[in-house]
């Protein structure tokens, strides 16, 4: 499956939070429409939107310290798991902020 992998725009915020929402209550809490702005503020090049078709089905947000890209939100559309969407965002995000590695914050 072909998946576009683009710059994250202001614009996106709330498709991430629609997706976000799609998935049962858990530990966590949802991802705020301020947390994504600040996150998407803080470090532009380590936010990036997935695309089929146009239409947004992923993404991740993340910052860079020492040469490692920190993961701070990773969502996937439900109908898209399991395509290695995922994997193939955080090589994109690691590719366009010049890291090295990948973690999870």
């Amino acid at each position: 499956m072909e998946f576009k992998i683009r710059k994250f725009l202001k614009e996106d915020i709330w498709s991430i939070i629609e997706i976000d929402e799609m998935f049962p209550p858990r530990s966590r809490k949802l991802i705020t429409w301020e947390e994504a702005l600040k996150l998407y503020e803080k470090n532009r090049n380590a936010c990036l939107i997935a695309e089929k078709d146009g239409r947004i089905v992923g993404a991740i947000l993340g910052e860079v310290l020492d040469k490692a890209y920190i993961i701070k939100f990773l969502i996937i559309h439900p109908e898209y798991l399991g395509e290695g969407l995922a994997s193939l965002l955080i090589e994109e995000a690691i590719k366009a902020t010049d890291s090295e590695i990948a973690t999870k914050y």
